[in-house]
């Protein structure tokens, strides 16, 4: 059964099991409980397990002005949530349209391009750069890093001895600083 909200209006007895049975039936649904007079320690059970507000009645009937306020207040409640949710999808579509975008973007650039956040972990490129590279697309599986695509690179002779056909000598000492394997 859906429920836009519920207004639970019954003599709440408040023993565990119920209140979890009923928390679980109105789970993310803003809910207002009534509890008896001098059962204000059951609506506090109530709100431990997650229901939103609580009225106790009272002989005069003063309590029917005071229900229609909280009622009031659940509903605004639940528009908000349904306003959030609306907000929450509408930025879904939009982060989506934008990395469709910026993915047809990578793919068109004849160069190859890397990001690399400030940890060295590879964090976009594209397939150019693999290819220019000749690097292998396994090499950035998992959380691909600067200091891995080195040792690649190295390993492979990229480089060439000691670096040296790293042509700028700031360069050449800054990688073979930075990233000598064990020497």
């Amino acid at each position: 059964q859906v429920f836009d909200a519920a207004l639970v209006a019954q003599s709440w007895v408040a023993e565990e099991t119920a209140a979890r049975d009923m928390l679980a039936l109105l789970q993310g649904i803003p809910t207002l409980v009534t509890v008896p007079t001098g059962g204000e320690a059951h609506a506090a059970y109530a709100l431990r397990y997650g229901f939103d507000d609580f009225v106790v009645p009272d002989e005069q009937s003063v309590w029917l002005s005071r229900l229609a306020q909280q009622i009031e207040s659940v509903l605004a409640r639940l528009r908000e949530r349904r306003s959030m949710r609306a907000e929450l999808a509408r930025m879904d579509a939009l982060l989506a349209e934008k990395t469709r975008a910026l993915e047809v973007t990578l793919a068109s650039v004849s160069q190859g391009i890397a990001n690399f956040d400030t940890d060295g972990r590879i964090r976009v490129y594209n397939q150019r750069m693999l290819e220019l590279l000749e690097l292998p697309s396994e090499l950035f599986d998992g959380e691909p890093n600067m200091e891995r695509l080195v040792k690649f690179q190295t390993e492979r002779g990229d480089f060439g001895p000691d670096f040296s056909l790293i042509d700028d000598p700031h360069a050449r000492n800054y990688v073979m600083q930075e990233y000598a394997l064990g020497e």
